[in-house]
């Protein structure tokens, strides 16, 4: 069954060599956007099962992200099994480890692989409702935090 609230984020990524990036993470009906802060990164959205890669800098670059050699395929399962998560996921590539939250979401996701090592912290988590346009690429809707 699928989790039915929307869920928004911000979230602060932690890598192994001490750099961090932030952003907002949005989640509702089956969709997800993973918005960078940075403005020479990207924001990812999820939407049909299929992952597209949206420049920040340049919004009308868009492009398909091929699943293979990417951590994409692997934490859309988490995210769209929440609430019934398992405590380890594991692929080919990479190993997730969860840390749930008494609150509304995860707090923290480890990724693990050969290449990586990062942790994704969710921070400030709630069930706001969620225009469904901040899933739609064409035409693109700038997040406007309040």
């Amino acid at each position: 069954m699928a989790y039915t609230k929307p869920i928004t984020c911000s979230f602060e990524e932690v890598y192994e060599n001490g750099e961090q990036q932030q952003g907002y993470f949005f989640f509702q009906n089956n969709k997800i956007r993973y918005e960078y802060l940075n403005k020479n990164l990207y924001t990812i959205l999820f939407i049909n099962n299929n992952f597209y890669l949206i420049e920040n800098l340049d919004r009308k670059k868009i492009q398909l992200v091929p699943e293979n050699n990417t951590a994409f395929p692997i934490l859309s399962e988490i995210f769209l099994s929440f609430p019934n998560l398992k405590q380890t996921y594991k692929n080919k590539d990479y190993e997730v480890n969860i840390e749930e939250s008494s609150n509304i979401f995860l707090k923290r996701v480890v990724i693990k692989s050969i290449d990586m090592n990062v942790s994704i912290y969710f921070i400030n988590c709630n069930n706001d409702n969620l225009n469904e346009e901040l899933f739609n690429f064409n035409p693109f809707l700038e997040y406007v935090h309040n």
